[in-house]
């Protein structure tokens, strides 16, 4: 099915009601939430009944809406298109926050055809943002319009990625490589969840967000939502392998080239 039979600019909307009915629950679960009931998939890397049982009103939601849509999602609901459509979510993107009490995590929903992102919506419910944007057809916050700006340099921005853990095999190599990139940036921070950092880069509210080791539901929303606001979204390598190569750069254009050639230096670490 072509993307212009898919009436994208009329779905996005509807996405963004379904962010709205599933935030409820997860907001309502936010205010209550208990940490006896945290699981881990693996070492710093949590999950709980929220993101699971959002996970799956969202596929129950959203195949309704697009039935010949295939899944690929964080926990493992529905069964992914080889070729075609594929919803792309990540229910809960920030779960430690969640779990933590931080009102800093979202639902990021995107809608891909052939390994292409047509539509993404990143759900910051503790703030009532919606981001979303459809393949050229631009980028918005809830009804304002996000475009950015390109001349700013890397010396006045401030970027944000994640911090390396414990286990990482090349700890004190990134840890000298964060001491050796932050005179040459305004601030750094570190925000933890990808696809609402992601969104920020579009608003402007953060110049540049990198990140290695990410999944495609981390990133395929916000993306596009970056990449229809005007800025440049790409792999380590200025390539663009990021939403299922693990590893992504967004940032205003001036500052992508900045920063794109300080993570060229570092690349065999940066894994």
């Amino acid at each position: 099915m072509p993307v212009m039979d898919l009436n994208i600019e009329k779905l996005c909307p509807q996405v963004v009601e379904i962010c709205q009915e599933v935030g409820q629950f997860i907001t309502t679960e936010f205010k209550q939430f208990d940490k006896r009931k945290i699981e881990y998939k693996h070492a710093n890397d949590p999950v709980s009944y929220v993101d699971k049982t959002a996970e799956e009103k969202y596929v129950n939601s959203l195949g309704r809406l697009v039935p010949e849509a295939g899944f690929i999602c964080e926990e493992g609901h529905g069964i992914r298109n080889e070729s075609g459509l594929n919803w792309i979510i990540d229910p809960l993107d920030g779960t430690t926050n969640f779990v933590q009490g931080i009102p800093f995590f979202c639902s990021s929903i995107a809608l891909t055809q052939n390994n292409e992102v047509v539509l993404g919506v990143v759900a910051d419910f503790m703030h009532q943002n919606y981001y979303f944007a459809t393949k050229n057809g631009g980028a918005f916050c809830n009804k304002k319009r996000l475009l950015l700006p390109a001349e700013k340099i890397s010396g006045k921005a401030v970027i944000a990625t994640s911090l390396p853990d414990t286990f990482h095999p090349h700890l004190s190599e990134l840890l000298d490589f964060i001491a050796e990139i932050l005179p040459k940036v305004h601030g750094w921070r570190r925000l933890g969840a990808a696809a609402l950092e992601l969104a920020m880069v579009a608003e402007g509210k953060l110049d540049a967000f990198f990140e290695s080791g990410l999944k495609p539901w981390d990133v395929a929303a916000g993306s596009l939502i970056v990449q229809e606001a005007g800025g440049t979204v790409t792999d380590y390598n200025g390539k663009d392998e990021f939403i299922f190569g693990k590893r992504v750069l967004a940032a205003s254009k001036n500052v992508h080239v900045d920063i794109s050639k300080l993570l060229a230096e570092k690349l065999s670490i940066l894994s």
